[in-house]
């Protein structure tokens, strides 16, 4: 994602390391935050206010879209860096923004069957963590509800007080959010989003011409980023919110543009997309 040149309004937050242990290089990669991240829960914490909901309310609504969507957008690009270090490729820089999150990758020469792993990786890690988050549901669950566990470890009276429900809620609605991630990021086909990648790769695998793969996609990505404009817009003028939707939509259309550009322009082959892979170089073995 070294299109969207965000990284110059942000500041590093830490360096995570992709540990030999777990598959990866030792490859250092810096994660960074966007200097508007607070936009998302700023605007939802005002949502919650303007709609004159509760303090506990508030807290629920600043910690889904604060700390914990942050958390699971990590855990997503990990998945792409994970992948991206096993086929080869150089992944640099990690970047939480406004509409969740940009890796930063050094390609070398990835085919389209790479490049379908490493943009497949990332939704995939919303399985784990969507379990997690059922799990944490169901123990909450039995901390106020009547039964066993209930009875046995708290008293209802005493869960009350302390408001189990609330934490709850908190994994039901991060349930939720994983598998719209999920879903949202492998099924929609717009570029930059990982259905695009993936649709794309398997375009090419089958060996489609590349033009025409190109073609689809862009038709693709403005149909589909005109309905999530439309559906943000819609959303802010009966007043239930909408402006991340609207963003989402503006920032696919900036992008199908520049793809559209190359593809109109003949360089189709410099996109990221579409970068015919080189020749990788030779690995020793080891002699006989």
């Amino acid at each position: 994602m070294d299109r969207v040149p965000l990284g110059s309004a942000s500041i590093k937050l830490t360096t995570i390391h992709l540990s030999p242990k777990i598959g990866g290089k030792g490859e250092a990669i810096p994660v960074k935050a966007h200097c508007l991240l607070l936009i998302v829960p700023g605007l939802a914490c005002l949502g919650v206010l303007a709609a004159g909901g509760n303090l506990a309310r508030f807290l629920l609504v600043l910690c889904v879209y604060g700390p914990f969507l942050w958390i699971t957008v990590t855990v997503h690009e990990l998945g792409h860096a994970w992948a991206a270090s096993r086929c080869g490729a150089a992944p640099q820089e990690l970047l939480l923004w406004p509409l969740g999150g940009l890796l930063s990758v050094a390609v070398d020469g990835q085919t389209p069957r790479e490049r379908f792993l490493i943009a497949v990786s990332g939704p995939l890690t919303h399985i784990p963590m969507t379990l997690l988050w059922v799990f944490l549901a169901w123990a909450f669950s039995g901390f106020h509800d009547e039964g066993e566990l209930a009875e046995g470890w708290y008293q209802r009276k005493v869960a009350e007080k302390y408001g189990w429900d609330w934490f709850e809620e908190l994994a039901l609605t991060m349930y939720h959010m994983n598998i719209l991630m999920a879903l949202f990021n492998s099924i929609v086909p717009c570029w930059p989003l990982d259905g695009a990648v993936m649709a794309v790769s398997i375009g090419l695998m089958c060996g489609k011409p590349q033009d025409k793969v190109a073609a689809y996609c862009i038709y693709a990505s403005a149909f589909f980023g005109l309905v999530i404009f439309g559906y943000g817009l819609y959303e802010l003028i009966t007043g239930r919110g909408g402006a991340m939707w609207v963003f989402m939509g503006a920032w696919i259309a900036q992008q199908t543009y520049l793809l559209f550009k190359e593809r109109k322009e003949g360089r189709i082959d410099a996109h990221p997309l579409f970068a015919t892979p080189a020749p990788r170089a030779a690995r020793p073995t080891a002699g006989v």
